[in-house]
């Protein structure tokens, strides 16, 4: 029985840039009217019932961005697409993926040239290219890996990297092989890790054309077979093609190194009669049911190949990355409220479930957040060490809002700002090592870690930017202050996107305490990062005295130069 080992029939870029951002700030971004409820809903709210989007949404599901399908499958016996139930329910049926592939595509529309987009779109394709698999023998092996098996042996027996043409040569032989009954040629030495003996090109207009592997260049060279004369010529094209085929895309990312290193544990799975580590994924795909997702079931099977975990994590990385910088071009003015979604969705601070939808024709934001909140505790409460069995807990911490902020501002504006405290050159003595200190409750970190008084000194900045910009007679300045970590999340490294009177851009990361000026306090790695690529338009914000008598000063540029930084933690690998 012949398998499907290649199913796009379209551009991964096209599908992102443009049918998903509409989808996603259209017909799935609010609940359908009555008419759009039943089984072709998605489609008549899109205003097509045509086979175009329903392939494109087939596509969507199938490389994994949906969490279900939108569009039932002409397979006997499909249920209802339970992806557009959710969104007749008020549920944005995206995953973690697909709301990366929304700020993508959003961004590229904007700016198509920028090359962080480049990047983070062939990081994208590096995980597509994983949901693109056919099962045999009640066994699931992904496309790409037998792909990588054979390119590995044939740049391996030329001592050199294949050309372009040759690739797209390569990638038809295989696909046209594993879509026929002689697959084997191609699984029985995946699995034993043996040489490829043969492979076979589909043509149009002539018989099957079977040749060696170490043939393939001679054919490319001699051109022989055009590749216009393959049997879905297509499918070599969306797979190869240089500059856009999904393949194309992933060998340029930090996706080869996973897919290299997924591509040796899976052969040992298979010559075990293992499953494949992506098989969950794989299943859901095909029984058109529910994914939750390609992120959350590599974290879980990767565990146990340290390898091939921290290559997937440094593409989650390069991704994170790429992403963080395609959405700083976006002009946030006209983004939509599913784009503050997405940004949470993907620095994991909100479920997509608690995203209720407005209803047809309504107005409401995309996101309603219902995370509760914690209460805050004022820092001067009784020491950790009392023993007091009648210890009472401190007064609650009262924080001003918007009104109070801008009514200090509007008393204190000339006094709030500080010059930074002069620098202590000394070098601090570190704490002997292998000792353990008992310590008293550490109110400063206690701050840091405090969200309420966090965004209460963020807003607190923010209304200052707002202010100082108005009175130097920058208004239309003013309206383009940002506050990126509530509009985006916190994973920028920054909180506040604001300008200096002369219009230049400045960064602006709030650190807010209610003690004194010289309370210590803490700093990720991502923020030096970042603060060392913005450089002199980067800012360190220290409120402190908040909100009794809050004031603050400011430290320009690279963090590891204006602090003294003291490590307090280590990431751990096994």
């Amino acid at each position: 029985m012949a398998v499907n080992s290649q199913f796009l029939f379209f551009y991964i870029d096209e599908l992102i840039k443009h049918h998903w951002v509409d989808w996603l700030e259209g017909p799935l971004a609010s609940i359908p009217a009555d008419e759009h409820k039943g089984l072709r809903g998605f489609q008549g709210a899109v205003g097509d019932t045509g086979a175009g989007p329903r392939t494109r949404a087939g596509e969507a599901y199938q490389l994994g961005i949906l969490s279900g399908r939108i569009v039932k499958p002409q397979v006997a016996g499909a249920a209802f697409p339970s992806g557009w139930q959710s969104v007749i329910e008020g549920r944005v049926p995206a995953t973690r993926l697909g709301f990366y592939s929304y700020v993508i595509g959003k961004a590229l529309r904007e700016n198509p040239s920028d090359p962080n987009l480049e990047r983070a779109l062939d990081c994208l394709a590096s995980i597509f290219i994983l949901h693109i698999g056919f099962k045999v023998d009640e066994r699931w092996f992904n496309t790409v890996l037998i792909f990588q098996f054979a390119l590995n042996q044939l740049e391996s027996s030329l001592k050199r990297e294949l050309s372009n043409r040759e690739i797209r040569y390569l990638s038809a032989a295989v696909i046209h092989t594993l879509n026929s009954d002689e697959r084997k040629l191609l699984l029985e030495p995946y699995i034993s890790d043996q040489q490829i003996t043969g492979l076979r090109l589909d043509l149009k207009d002539s018989p099957i054309q079977y040749f060696k592997l170490a043939d393939l260049v001679t054919i490319v060279e001699e051109n022989k077979i055009k590749t216009g004369a393959f049997k879905k010529d297509k499918a070599s094209l969306f797979w190869a093609d240089p500059t856009r085929g999904i393949f194309s895309r992933a060998a340029r990312s930090q996706g080869t190194q996973v897919i290299q290193e997924l591509m040796k544990v899976d052969q040992g799975l298979a010559g075990l009669g293992k499953e494949n580590l992506l098989n969950e994924t794989l299943d859901a795909i095909q029984a058109n049911v529910d994914n939750i997702g390609i992120f959350s079931v590599a974290d879980e099977k990767f565990t146990d190949f340290p390898q091939l975990l921290n290559e997937w994590q440094d593409l989650e990385a390069e991704l994170f990355d790429a992403t963080n910088k395609a959405a700083e071009s976006v002009e946030l003015d006209t983004a939509p409220p599913l784009w503050s979604l997405s940004q949470k969705e993907i620095r994991g601070t909100v479920q997509a479930k608690v995203a209720r939808l407005p209803a047809a024709g309504q107005n409401k934001p995309a996101a309603a957040m219902n995370a509760s909140d914690t209460e805050l505790e004022q820092a001067g409460q009784t020491s950790e060490n009392s023993k007091s069995p009648n210890k009472t807990t401190s007064p609650k911490l009262v924080l001003p809002d918007d009104e109070a902020i801008q009514d200090i501002l509007d008393r204190e504006f000339d006094q709030i700002m500080e010059q930074p405290p002069v620098a202590d050159t000394k070098p601090k003595k570190a704490s002997e090592p292998g000792k353990a200190r008992a310590k008293k409750t550490d109110y400063a970190e206690k701050d840091a870690r405090n969200r309420k008084l966090g965004e209460s000194g963020e807003l607190f900045i923010l209304r200052y930017e707002i202010q100082k910009l108005i009175r130097a007679g920058q208004s239309e300045l003013a309206k383009r202050v940002s506050w990126v970590s509530k509009e985006l999340g916190d994973g920028l490294g920054y909180d506040i996107r604001s300008f200096e009177i002369d219009g230049s851009e400045i960064f602006l990361e709030v650190k807010t305490t209610t003690s004194g000026r010289a309370a210590p306090f803490f700093v990720s790695a991502n923020e030096v990062s970042v603060s060392e690529v913005k450089g002199a338009s980067y800012r360190l914000v220290r409120v402190y005295g908040f909100p009794n008598q809050p004031r603050f000063f400011t430290l320009n540029g690279s963090l590891s130069v204006s602090l003294q930084l003291e490590a307090t933690s280590y990431r751990a690998r096994v």
